[in-house]
């Protein structure tokens, strides 16, 4: 770790954080080892691995991994690496396969990650092969909730429904609006790539205090399409929740929910297969939900965040589909996606374009005069507390991003070395 220590990075009493923790590629790599490789990471939806067969690449931090489902049925997350000489040995980013085949020496293995054919064998002799691993690594755990996928790197540790905690309730209502009770983001993705620390995508993905002065153009759009004036963020009475581990949630004022596009043969839909209670839970605020420290759910999308390095982050929005539902609703659904989320929409480019305006800003700290601290305090004096203990904030306010580094300090000032791959 750098000279300061986590105490001196993340002092949440005074709502601040330090710049150095966006800026300085020790601290990145010490993230990598202590939050991405030991806490469940999200991976993949099961929509995108429908079949025996199915494979999706994808990464935990920057360890390449295939999502893959077996003969059995079986979710396996496998390290991208032939155990011979360090290839990937999958190079697309979706399909099926019966095998995955090194281009370089032709090692082959099976969909579990087994290791099923050496070329040229008789050159090795026994106590030579005896000493290869059986096949690709894995991570050792691997589970799922409402169809989301995740995995850890950690052999031990908290289940994945204690982890999510109350976020699970709210991952449950997001694949309830299916009338099928899954959703589909198997349809398709957006990339972009910014210049800037992953952090702060995360800490945007749930930001009430933006909306109102860098999406204003979203407000005149929804002036101009419906009758009923849009409210701001900062005077919603709507709430953001701390929900632990780092999660939250932001709830949308209901003018600003602009995915209100059921039609009675939808809810109809829904109540035949939820009931009329259920179905009013699953339907009745809309929200965004951030699953530390990857994944961000929101009615039409999931945003994932991949960090390249200090100041380099991917990020992947996939649209998600409701399938069962009228077709009017789907295509209200990818129309409300692309005009915010898409490459010319009226929301996402603005805020990566901020992410990198904040990054140049991190640039000062090479001054010794900088400003050091990032502050988080908006709110901090209302902040109360809910229904077991969850920290409770305004909407506009910034309990959301207390949250991430209340997790962020408690991984990172853990002694616990990075966990070993299964092999």
């Amino acid at each position: 770790m750098p000279s300061l220590n986590v105490d001196d990075l993340i002092q949440l009493d005074a709502g601040r954080v330090h710049a150095s923790i966006y800026t300085d590629p020790e601290i990145f790599r010490e993230e990598m080892q202590r939050i991405f490789f030991t806490s469940w990471v999200f991976i993949g939806h099961e929509s995108e691995i429908p079949q025996p067969g199915s494979f999706k690449t994808t990464y935990i931090g920057q360890v390449p991994l295939i999502l893959t489902r077996s003969d059995d049925g079986a979710i396996h997350v496998l390290v991208n690496r032939c155990v011979h000489r360090g290839a990937t040995v999958c190079q697309l980013e979706r399909g099926t396969a019966k095998a995955f085949r090194c281009e370089y020496h032709a090692w082959t293995y099976n969909v579990a990650g087994d290791l099923i054919g050496i070329s040229r064998p008789e050159g090795y002799s026994d106590a030579e092969r005896a000493q290869f691993p059986p096949g690709l690594a894995r991570a050792p755990r691997v589970d799922s909730c409402a169809g989301m996928i995740f995995a850890s790197f950690s052999p031990s540790g908290v289940s994945l429904r204690d982890y999510l905690g109350p976020a699970a309730r709210y991952l449950e209502n997001w694949a309830a609006l299916s009338p099928t009770g899954s959703v589909d983001v198997s349809g398709g993705v957006w990339k972009t790539s910014y210049r800037g620390n992953w952090k702060i995508q995360v800490e945007g993905s749930n930001e009430g205090y933006h909306p109102d002065f860098l999406h204003r153009v979203v407000e005149q759009v929804n002036k101009r399409n419906s009758a009923a004036a849009a409210t701001p963020f900062v005077l919603s009475q709507n709430q953001a929740l701390d929900l632990g581990h780092g999660h939250s949630l932001m709830e949308h004022p209901p003018a600003n929910a602009s995915f209100r596009h059921e039609t009675n043969d939808y809810v109809r839909q829904l109540e035949a297969r939820l009931g009329p209670e259920r179905t009013q839970e699953v339907l009745a605020k809309t929200f965004r939900l951030l699953v530390f420290p990857n994944l961000t759910i929101s009615t039409e999308q999931i945003r994932v965040v991949r960090p390249l390095s200090v100041d380099h982050t991917e990020v992947y929005q996939y649209h998600v589909r409701v399938p069962g539902a009228p077709e009017a609703v789907n295509v209200s659904r990818v129309r409300k996606h692309a005009d915010f989320a898409g490459p010319s929409g009226n929301g996402s480019p603005d805020d990566f374009e901020m992410f990198e305006r904040i990054q140049e800003g991190f640039n000062s700290m090479q001054w010794p005069g900088a400003l050091p601290w990032v502050w988080f305090n908006r709110g901090m004096s209302t902040e109360g507390r809910g229904e077991d203990g969850i920290r409770v904030g305004p909407t506009a306010g910034e309990v959301q991003q207390r949250s991430i580094y209340y997790e962020w300090k408690r991984l990172m000032a853990a002694n616990t070395p990075a966990p070993a791959l299964v092999g």
